[in-house]
């Protein structure tokens, strides 16, 4: 190993270091909220510091996640400087062991170091004393995206059903978000004395979503105005009315679609009734449907604190 330049990285800063200096090194790439990179970066580096013996590291760990069949699968690595894998350890965690994963991550590191001979992963010399420079937490991260609702409803009070679809834009990040909506939302036809009539709702709204991942509760208020219209009478007529309303939803994402149970309340109380109102039906007011959401559109903005300096 004499001679060699080593390169490494720690915690996403990047250094070339002269010959046979070689700091700790991490590398966490963290792609869902299951790892705590912050907590676990230091954690990772005070292991090999603290059971080098005053030798030079020579030690590359690395930590990766990805989403496994609604699991977080872990990947542990300890690679030498000549290139030596001497540790791959995989890891399946669910939601609840999340929490634990960094302890998890930390034990089984230090078992790793201590059974392995130190010169497998450390260098003869005592190394000049260098401080690492400490890990930047990373950059607030925002989203804008652009999804896509179908859903079918069961009406109550009367009973009765209806479809419709719904624009969803979303602002935030990955577990909070406004959200900003409009939709349309028609009843099938039910009978009405010699008719029928049915109803169309155009409303437009704002929300919040709670996104901790796979699950998703989302709540929203709309108002707008509804249509009730007659057909199969002989002169067939359409009212609108104001509408307003309270929605929820709570659900499951699988993959880029989001299938949720939502439940709509309305304080309003309209009626269809015929001319001279001999005939006349509630239109309800409280329904609960299920709902698909699929993404159109996202993009990711990086903002970086303005009181770093960059």
């Amino acid at each position: 190993m004499a001679g060699r330049t080593q390169v490494s990285w720690s915690i996403g800063l990047f250094f070339v270091l002269s010959p046979r200096t070689v700091l700790p090194a991490v590398d966490i790439k963290a792609s869902t909220h299951c790892l705590d990179e912050n907590r676990l970066g230091p954690r990772l580096q005070d292991i090999l510091v603290n059971h080098a013996e005053s030798r030079e590291v020579d030690l590359l760990i690395t930590v990766e996640d990805r989403e496994a069949s609604g699991n977080t699968e872990v990947i542990l690595r300890g690679i030498t400087g000549d290139g030596d894998l001497v540790l791959d350890r995989h890891f399946t965690l669910s939601t609840s062991d999340c929490e634990s994963s960094t302890d998890l991550l930390v034990t089984v590191s230090t078992r790793f170091v201590q059974e392995l001979p130190l010169e497998r992963w450390t260098l003869g010399r005592t190394p000049v004393p260098v401080r690492a420079a400490l890990p930047r937490p990373p950059p607030k991260a925002l989203s804008i995206s652009v999804c896509g609702q179908l859903a079918a409803y069961l009406a109550f009070l009367p009973t009765g059903g209806s479809f419709g679809g719904t624009v969803i834009t979303y602002i935030g990040n990955k577990t909070h978000a406004l959200s900003i909506e409009a939709s349309t939302l028609a009843s099938y036809p039910r009978d009405l004395g010699q008719g029928q009539f049915y109803t169309v709702l155009l409303e437009g709204g704002a929300g919040w979503k709670y996104s901790p991942s796979p699950w998703l509760v989302r709540i929203s208020v709309h108002a707008g105005a509804l249509m009730a219209a007659g057909h199969g009478f002989k002169s067939n007529e359409a009212t609108w009315v104001p509408w307003t309303e309270l929605t929820a939803g709570f659900g499951r994402s699988f993959g880029p679609l989001a299938i949720a149970g939502n439940v709509a309340i309305s304080p309003f109380r309209h009626t269809a009734a015929t001319a001279g109102e001999e005939q006349s039906r509630d239109i309800s007011n409280f329904r609960l449907g299920l709902a698909v959401e699929f993404p159109i559109w996202g993009e990711e903005f990086s903002m970086q604190d303005a009181a770093s300096g960059d």
